[in-house]
């Protein structure tokens, strides 16, 4: 869960960042810890995902599914039009997920650098140049 004082200013920074600044070779926005694997923007999209676009995604699917068996139902939150709109957009959000991650994958030093990270959730961090007052870099393999 993404902490809330100066969540703003964290996310519009790690949008600078994927947007402009890992063209120009700028330093990540966000340092990983142990405690703290994720940064902001992913903090935030995790929870989005699993407490808003699954459950929506699970509901509007049963509510399809079953519009024959139980039409009041599908009925009360619009039909199947309305059903089938809602869950065609989360289809959409997941893909646009699965496609990030794709992209992401290749921001590494190498194409394929990131890859073992978001596939295992294990990642080695490298001994790179410490910010001032940042612990040093950590593995985070437990």
């Amino acid at each position: 869960v993404p902490e809330r004082k100066g969540l703003a200013a964290a996310i519009a920074a790690q949008v600078r960042y994927y947007t402009s600044g890992i063209f120009r070779g700028q330093p990540h926005p966000t340092r990983k810890t142990p405690e703290r694997r994720l940064n902001p923007l992913q903090q935030l999209t995790y929870l989005a995902l699993l407490n808003l676009l699954l459950p929506l995604q699970i509901a509007s699917g049963l509510l399809m599914w079953g519009a024959s068996r139980w039409p009041h139902a599908a009925g009360a939150v619009g039909g199947l039009p309305l059903l089938g709109a809602v869950h065609t957009l989360g289809s959409y959000l997941f893909l646009s997920f699965l496609i990030a991650h794709l992209y992401l994958i290749t921001t590494g030093p190498t194409p394929l650098a990131h890859l073992e990270g978001m596939a295992t959730g294990y990642e080695d961090l490298e001994d790179l140049e410490e910010p001032k007052g940042q612990p040093p870099a950590v593995d985070l393999r437990r």
